[in-house]
């Protein structure tokens, strides 16, 4: 065994820029805690110098402490491999100290990380997600590249079922791991695939901007509620308030609602872009061999290594405009603890659509058979429809609400019929798009007027179908079916029972009779 190998199986520490990362790590998040309020303060009160003496103290000392934090958490981290006992061994804390035994066959996924620290210092993040744990059990912030790697093919291959790896890991087979660490570059790529700058600004101005509104609307409620617990408020209402007394008439609140529309679309699409360049900057997927390797980010680089037989739930969306782009977007549901799906939800935007068929050929060998194709009841028409009708309740309801605001029926008429007719219109086509498509090996799931989705689920992959069905649905024989997988459910409205019971069946006797591994 050469000097540079490592076989893990004695308790060891990282590196020791692990030190420098977890200094930033404990004073970014006390300054994230009281850096706004303290802010404001001095805003409020003056930058003279007794409070600039304070914050230079203060600043001072809470760095004082994140490095002696920093100092005692890095040598009381420490890990190795049981490879008698088939465990990873981690144990750390400063003020309480804790080992977790993590075995073999409960790891799921291993993944590196690289925040913009963690690159300066040249070093990697390793995390290991496990099954029925909500939180990372293991999180080692800071190995060289070549540990990190060595260390990940190790984990990646011992967690496999009828892996090869026994309990003479130690020796030949470590080397063997080590040889394949570092001919890992040189293994033949089958295919490969990198999503542009370009087409992440495509991604950003097509994708749902109401998420961009929402994730708006939630930080400036957290700022305001800082900014309310600290200064007088109640001038800047007051002064709003008068601002609106001068629009009674309903054109003026109509004119000033289209105003503001306008404006958080616009914001809405400047977050969606913000966040889509964050998460998926220098997007890449390689297929070698049997696995793929994905690897994304700006400000936290993550990199995954990905097998088809984790991926419990796989789906697909576009919407026209995507469509006409040839971009399309995948998640990628991997199996995990029902407490924290979202945990190892990978989504791969900006795809074109020969790498969605690879992704299939990649995930899936079997051959479809024979498919039946089911279609919800008219009656999820008529109960989405009776949802569209809350914003016209809203509106006519308004001069109950609004002072002095004139009650025109001729208005309100016309608005209603403005929005109503073409509401209807779309409920419909969205009803329409919805299809279960059931055969020998899959589930398929379509739905969608604007954004178009299709899910896609592995009959052996199943861990579960349960129906339910509301008291006033019983005579017209429809019923609500879910299907359960370790990544996720999927679920279809209202479909008809005495139809699909019998495609039920089957599916139970196909997840019954199958001997493949799910996981």
């Amino acid at each position: 065994m050469s000097h540079t190998e490592n076989d893990f199986s004695h308790p060891q520490n990282q590196s020791k820029l692990a030190i420098a990362v977890f200094f930033t790590d404990v004073f970014y998040r006390v300054f994230r805690g009281g850096g706004i309020i303290a802010i404001i303060i001095l805003i409020r009160d003056g930058l003279d110098s007794s409070t600039l003496l304070y914050v230079i103290l203060g600043i001072g000392l809470l760095a004082v402490l994140s490095a002696v934090w920093g100092i005692l958490a890095f040598f009381r981290f420490k890990f190795h491999i049981d490879y008698e006992n088939r465990e990873f061994i981690l144990q750390k804390g400063v003020l309480s100290s804790s080992i977790t035994a993590v075995p073999f066959d409960k790891i799921q996924q291993v993944y590196l990380k690289r925040s913009i620290i963690q690159r300066i210092l040249n070093v990697y993040r390793l995390k290991i997600d496990t099954a029925g744990s909500k939180e990372d059990e293991v999180d080692i912030k800071a190995l060289s590249k070549q540990e990190a790697l060595q260390l990940k093919e190790i984990l990646m291959q011992s967690e496999a079922k009828n892996s090869d790896i026994n309990q003479n890991f130690q020796g030949e087979e470590v080397e063997k791991t080590q040889e394949k660490t570092e001919k890992s570059t040189a293994e033949k790529t089958d295919w490969q695939y990198h999503v542009s700058i370009g087409t992440l600004l495509k991604i950003g101005l097509t994708s749902n901007w109401f998420r961009g509104i929402w994730i708006m609307l939630i930080f400036f409620n957290q700022i305001y509620q800082e900014i309310q617990s600290l200064v007088n408020a109640s001038v800047w209402w007051n002064d709003f308030e008068s601002f609106l007394e001068g629009f009674q008439g309903i054109i003026q609140i109509l004119v000033i609602m289209a105003v503001a529309f306008i404006a958080l679309i616009f914001i809405g699409i400047i977050i969606t872009l913000a966040e889509v360049f964050i998460k998926y900057y220098n997007l890449s997927i390689e297929k070698k061999n049997d696995r793929l390797q994905l690897e994304m980010g700006l400000t936290t680089t993550t990199q995954f290594t990905l097998k088809p037989r984790r991926v419990q739930l796989f789906k697909i969306s576009t919407n026209p405009i995507q469509k006409r782009l040839g971009l399309y977007s995948s998640d990628l549901h991997l199996g995990n603890s029902q407490d924290d799906l979202d945990k190892t939800k990978i989504k791969l935007p900006g795809l074109e659509n020969s790498i969605i068929k690879k992704l299939k050929t990649f995930l899936y060998q079997t051959e479809k058979s024979s498919t039946e194709v089911f279609h919800p009841h008219k009656a999820l028409l008529i109960r989405r429809f009776i949802f569209s009708l809350i914003p016209v309740g809203i509106l006519w309801a308004s001069p109950f609400f609004i002072e002095n605001l004139d009650y025109n029926y001729l208005i309100f008429g016309i608005i209603s019929v403005l929005y109503l007719l073409p509401m209807l219109w779309f409920q419909r086509k969205v009803v329409q798009s919805y299809s279960l498509s059931i055969n020998g090996d899959f589930i398929i799931k379509q739905k969608g007027f604007w954004t178009q989705k299709t899910e896609i689920i592995e009959l052996y992959k199943l861990q579960g179908i349960s129906t339910n069905q509301a008291y006033w649905f019983k005579n017209r024989n429809i019923e609500n079916v879910t299907f359960h997988t370790a990544g996720g459910d999927l679920s279809f409205p209202l479909v008809n029972q005495s139809e699909i019971k019998s495609r039920l069946n089957y599916i139970f006797y196909a997840v019954e009779t199958t001997d493949r591994a799910w996981m």
